[in-house]
């Protein structure tokens, strides 16, 4: 595994970490406080995991999804093509990008569950906005940086961004989007989301 992948796996496991409240006001508590039940219960059914892909998928969905702000991930992702976005293709556009960041990392972060993993720090930016700080290392020792961007509008703390080493997800996306429109409108890109051939599925 390449250390951009690492590094995407390693921003999932936290992702899995921000698991609901239990009282914490802040994202980096959040995280800290729930590493190691997070851990512990992937490791305690690492067998059923190891042997059965869609399990592992369906975990990763259900404890991931929540946590991101889609709605809002879509809306920068699109960036200047949302005004030509039709409701119902936003939502198509939100539920492939979701399907594609579990098939592709799911694994990934499984493989890696038990991988050093520092939480550096928090900064907030506003009262809504707030960036968590991560750290860990490749096997061969250099580090990577991953950071949450993250973002409170009433519902809780939730993901809008990932930053691996300073490369922003949301704007990797929207530069995939972005041609992707320009060569074949939003039905071409829907098409190619749902059919697993866009953004680290079966490019062809």
């Amino acid at each position: 595994m390449g250390r951009a992948e690492r590094g995407w796996a390693v921003a999932a496991l936290a992702l899995l970490l921000l698991l609901p409240a239990r009282g914490e006001d802040s994202p980096l508590a959040l995280v800290r406080t729930t590493i190691t039940e997070v851990v512990a219960e992937m490791n305690a059914n690492a067998a059923r995991y190891e042997a059965d892909e869609a399990a592992l998928e369906a975990m990763v969905k259900a404890r991931v999804v929540p946590h991101f702000d889609l709605d809002r991930m879509t809306a920068l992702a699109l960036g200047r093509h949302l005004p030509e976005v039709t409701p119902a293709q936003r939502a198509r556009i939100r539920d492939g990008m979701v399907d594609l960041l579990v098939r592709t990392y799911a694994r990934a972060l499984f493989e890696y569950r038990n991988h050093p993993l520092q939480v550096v720090d928090e900064r907030r930016r506003s009262e809504r906005a707030a960036e968590v700080r991560l750290a860990t290392v490749t096997d061969t020792g250099t580090p990577v940086s991953v950071i949450l961007r993250m973002e409170n509008r009433g519902a809780g703390w939730k993901v809008i961004d990932l930053l691996i080493d300073g490369v922003s997800m949301v704007i990797t996306y929207r530069g995939t989007f972005d041609a992707e429109i320009a060569k074949n409108g939003v039905e071409g890109l829907i098409r190619r989301i749902e059919s697993g051939a866009l953004l680290g599925g079966r490019e062809g």
